[in-house]
């Protein structure tokens, strides 16, 4: 299943995120661990919730092309998010995360190093949905410091309402009711000559090529992530003679 170029615009609206916010302790006082600074978090498993809910499940998939460990105490993962539209075309994003292993004595803590491979794959996975706009907000919200109990907020819903009301403010909302304003359905509209023009030369590129996937990794490497870069004449001959040169002669 595919979906849209305004379904995807729709992952970067601050209102999706309400009913998935965390609230994550970043820092305690020194010598005082009943008070904490928290920041707002979303889980990788959140952030796919949200994709299926405004994109649907079967419109995206996700992978990692590399993953090791640096310097002995990095987990480090670079992963491939595709997103499949109507048409045939394709969004992809790429990006790299990285997990920091525990240190103690100057040695690495056994116990850390599944945490750290395991975590990396998915801050990778969180910000190539980023790029998209998909949690973005998230950074710009408050950082008060709480009540703290075992390294957790005692109440994190008064942090998290709070968190709510400053997104519906930057979405330009008012109100106080504590529910999510349904996104309103846009339809896109009707094609204009260069779009037409531009789309049919991304889609002949990529029938020269083995495959759709192969067609796009193609022209994601020559710099090409939208169509109508193709409308310059020199780029779209440049790209045609490097996959059709004998055609070209």
């Amino acid at each position: 299943m595919a979906t849209s170029r305004e379904q995807v615009a729709q992952l970067a609206d601050p209102l999706v995120l309400i009913p998935y916010l965390q609230a994550r302790v970043s820092r305690t006082k020194q010598g005082d661990d009943s008070r904490g600074e928290v920041v707002a978090y979303l889980g990788a498993r959140d952030v796919a919730a949200v994709a299926d809910e405004i994109i649907g499940a079967t419109s995206w998939s996700f992978e990692i092309v590399e993953e090791g460990i640096f310097d002995g105490w990095m987990a480090r993962a670079r992963g491939r998010l595709t997103i499949h539209l109507e048409g045939g075309y394709e969004i992809v994003r790429m990006d790299t995360g990285t997990t920091k292993m525990q240190i103690k004595d100057g040695k690495v803590k056994s116990d850390s190093v599944a945490t750290a491979i395991k975590g990396a794959p998915s801050d990778a996975f969180k910000r190539c949905f980023a790029q998209l706009g998909l949690g973005r907000e998230l950074s710009h919200l408050s950082k008060p410091w709480v009540d703290v109990d075992y390294g957790k907020p005692k109440n994190p819903k008064q942090t998290t309402d709070k968190w709510a009301q400053e997104l519906r403010q930057r979405a330009g909302q008012n109100d106080t009711t504590g529910e999510v304003a349904p996104v309103a359905a846009t339809q896109s509209p009707p094609a204009t000559t260069d779009e037409a023009r531009a789309k049919n030369r991304w889609k002949e590129l990529v029938k020269l090529c083995t495959d759709v996937e192969t067609g796009v990794a193609f022209l994601v490497a020559q710099g090409v992530e939208s169509a109508s870069q193709l409308l310059d004449d020199e780029v779209y001959d440049r790209l045609h003679k490097i996959l059709a040169p004998a055609e070209a002669a």
